[in-house]
């Protein structure tokens, strides 16, 4: 009845809902075949078994897409940045501040250094809750921590996170670029209904000007 049960909950647990569907999947099927249900200590044990086989099918199907050597260029992510005191990892995870010209170029630069992993498709086989899960350890985790994990654990982090943050980066860039297209225009804007007050101001200056001389207004405009 084990296996028949852990089958049971084997497409929830590779698509990582959460403990509580899996819980009530396995009460409706005991309830249907009208089984006894057992204590609660056993239904867990199944389900935390269920949830580390989908673990490890995920990050064989991820790892299954690499070379050994595309493998370990993923682990440069965990080295320190060249010029920040910082892993690439933490470097890349660090937050974008508003929408200016400095921001763009950061956001740029980690782009750039992204690039060397283009062979990370856009598209993983794996279950988008899976990948979720795998992108909050890599911002949960620091670096030294991800090279204690087992090498098929931590390379599927940093597959996920290389997709996700790539994705997050050209939707910054994306926003920053139309803030700043934005303000210019409003600083365009702002300029021209100045320079054009001033133009209106001239005008009624000269209008004045031609009303007290009884001068031909439209002379003294042009």
């Amino acid at each position: 009845m084990e296996t028949e049960l852990l089958e049971t909950v084997a497409t929830y647990a590779e698509e990582n809902r959460s403990i509580t569907d899996m819980l009530y999947l396995l009460l409706r099927q005991l309830r249907e075949k009208k089984v006894i249900i057992p204590a609660l200590s056993v239904l867990e044990s199944i389900i935390w078994m269920a949830r580390d086989q989908a673990d490890q099918q995920a990050q064989q199907k991820l790892v299954s897409l690499f070379t050994n050597d595309q493998i370990d260029q993923l682990q440069s992510l965990l080295y320190t940045h060249e010029t920040i005191g910082l892993t690439n990892l933490g470097w890349l995870k660090t937050a974008t501040k508003r929408a200016n010209s400095i921001s763009f170029q950061t956001v740029d630069k980690k782009l750039h250094f992204l690039k060397q992993f283009s062979f990370v498709p856009e598209e993983l086989p794996i279950a988008p809750l899976k990948q979720r899960e795998y992108v909050s350890l890599a911002q949960t985790y620091e670096a030294s921590s991800l090279r204690d994990l087992n090498a098929f654990k931590r390379a599927a982090i940093l597959i996920c996170f290389v997709n996700h943050k790539r994705k997050q980066l050209t939707d910054d860039a994306v926003q920053i670029h139309l803030s700043l297209m934005s303000l210019n225009i409003k600083h365009s804007k702002k300029k021209a209904f100045k320079t054009n007050v001033r133009r209106f101001v001239g005008i009624g200056e000269l209008l004045i000007h031609a009303k007290e001389k009884k001068l031909n207004p439209f002379e003294l405009i042009q």
